[in-house]
């Protein structure tokens, strides 16, 4: 059976299948061809924008549709890993102050705010990420924690003491709590 390549749904389907098996840019094509079609179809411009930045073909991860959160986000993402967390933190706010109770938007802000050493802002936009989030936010974060050295200590809850501790810890060393290692 063959794929109907005009098929939104199905090039988005396949761009995001190919990343993940080849990382090539076939899946970039795919994305393309979808938003050729739809260009209004916000959800395929934060994939193609992560999929740019893997590819370190950053230039076209942060020339990304700016009106998607998401992408926003990306944007902000890609461009504090690239020497430029001033310029990824002024990102960070523009889509904080558009969805300011999305968890991973309090998320990327908080992280970004822990490289000039706003550790206490950070610690306070993680804990919010934390509180708004359902368990599989809270629950990477304490794996990515571990991992890094700074024992989050048992399920204790966002603000447990010990978990709270290893994100003090983590932040001081702004390391990256928002991919795994």
């Amino acid at each position: 059976m063959a794929l109907d390549l005009d098929n939104i749904s199905v090039l988005h389907g396949r761009g995001s299948l190919r990343f993940e098996q080849a990382g090539d840019a076939g899946a970039l094509e795919d994305f393309d061809r979808a938003l050729a079609h739809q260009p209004e179809v916000l959800q395929i411009y934060p994939e193609r924008s992560n999929v740019c930045s893997a590819m370190n073909r950053h230039a076209e991860a942060l020339a990304a549709d700016p009106g998607c959160t998401l992408v926003l986000l990306n944007k902000a993402w890609t461009r504090a890993l690239t020497g430029d967390p001033q310029g990824g933190l002024a990102d960070a706010e523009t889509a904080f102050a558009l969805v300011p109770d999305r968890p991973t938007a309090q998320a990327t802000r908080a992280q970004i705010l822990s490289v000039p050493g706003r550790s206490d802002e950070a610690l306070q936009g993680f804990g919010c990420a934390m509180q708004l989030s359902d368990a599989p936010l809270v629950e990477a974060c304490r794996r990515r924690l571990a991992v890094r050295g700074c024992e989050p200590g048992p399920a204790d809850g966002t603000d447990g003491e010990r978990t709270r501790d290893a994100l003090i810890a983590c932040i001081a060393e702004a390391c990256n709590l928002l991919q795994d290692p």
